[in-house]
């Protein structure tokens, strides 16, 4: 008989049971996957639906996070005009959310302002840089690069420091320092510099002069703080707890959040800081994170530091400091006490009262 028959005569030689499972409808999809992995007798039964992935390693899965955040590289600052983000309602329509619409839609009326009133402090948000001034990742990155120059025992200068300018890894290990140009060779020495990192994090540097004191200071004055890094959420908060920092913020931007520009990321801390962006203050010691700040109508503190960043560099930051515990609230309360008054962006646009000049016109007894 042919295989179609030998089928049929087999399914009609089954028990009476088989075939009423085999009718069976089951009453979810849960019991119809647990009905799909019956097993013949003698091996293990097993239902997807309950079956649960083995976790992986914390030191491990750390690690494995870690290497993503590296591989992406330095955030670009952003545009200078028109940065915002794409909301998708559920109508179906697309809007747009920039700078003005921003300060417009989180702009404190009503009760807010009455508040505001009565406490001007409050009014105001400030964001800080994790990755430059809590802890200097910058240093430890540097580290990590020695020492897997060390242990493998490759070619290495004694200042890695420039190697943090040169891109993300993969372009340091085959362009920069020449190490190799097999990329499953590059994928495991990129593996192994997250892992050096992770031993740098155990013991991070401590924060900027001040910082402490400053926030502290601020959380007195209902002031709500915020950070933006570039490292994935569990290690930027075991990092504020090995730094006793972990109850100064109120919220973090991390890597989770998938923020493509600096600009942007500092939108998104004002929207979850409910403070609009010309009411938010940043801190940072790099001229990229001050214009990414000044990009989104934002106040920049620049943050002097000896052998890192000079004084020149910042002079385009709205005050800098060379230690946190100089600066009060009445210093922030200054910084934007002439926000109303001044010109916009384009002085062209600015509307003036007086008419155009008259044309005096010359006739023949006036010369």
């Amino acid at each position: 008989p042919s295989t179609a028959e030998q089928t049929v005569q087999a399914s009609r030689e089954q028990p009476a049971s088989m075939q009423a499972l085999r009718g069976h409808r089951p009453a979810c999809r849960a019991q119809s996957r647990a009905l799909s992995t019956i097993k013949p007798a003698g091996r293990r039964m097993q239902c997807l639906c309950t079956a649960q992935p083995q976790p992986e390693p914390g030191n491990q899965q750390q690690q494995k996070l870690l290497a993503g955040v590296l591989g992406r590289g330095d955030q670009p600052v952003g545009s200078a005009h028109g940065e915002g983000f794409e909301l998708l309602l559920p109508s179906g329509r697309v809007t747009r959310l920039d700078v003005d619409s921003l300060n417009e839609k989180l702009k404190h009326t009503g009760a807010a302002r009455l508040r505001n009133a009565q406490a001007p402090d409050q009014a105001y948000g400030l964001i800080f840089n994790f990755d430059h001034l809590v802890t200097d990742t910058r240093h430890m990155l540097a580290t990590a690069w020695g020492a897997l120059a060390a242990e493998k025992g490759l070619p290495c200068p004694s200042d890695t420091s420039y190697l943090l300018e040169k891109g993300p890894p993969e372009r340091v290990i085959t362009n920069v320092l020449g190490w190799t140009q097999d990329m499953k060779v590059v994928r495991e020495l990129c593996w192994d510099l997250s892992k050096h990192m992770i031993e740098a994090l155990a013991t991070p540097p401590p924060p900027v002069p001040g910082l402490r004191g400053w926030l502290e200071l601020a959380s007195s004055y209902n002031l709500p703080c915020a950070a933006v890094t570039t490292l994935d959420r569990a290690t930027a908060r075991r990092t504020c707890e090995r730094l006793q920092l972990h109850d100064h913020f109120n919220l973090l931007i991390t890597a989770e959040d998938e923020q493509e520009t600096q600009a942007q990321a500092l939108l998104a801390a004002a929207m979850r800081l409910q403070r609009p962006p010309d009411h938010c203050l940043f801190f940072d010691d790099t001229p990229s994170g001050i214009t990414a700040a000044h990009n989104v109508s934002m106040k920049a503190v620049g943050m002097i530091r000896r052998g890192v960043m000079p004084a020149w560099k910042l002079r385009q930051a709205d005050l800098t400091l060379a230690c946190l515990s100089e600066l009060n609230v009445v210093n922030v309360r200054r910084i934007f006490a002439n926000s109303g008054t001044e010109f916009g962006k384009d002085l062209a646009k600015q509307i003036s009262n007086e008419g155009p000049p008259r044309k005096r016109r010359a006739a023949i007894g006036t010369l």
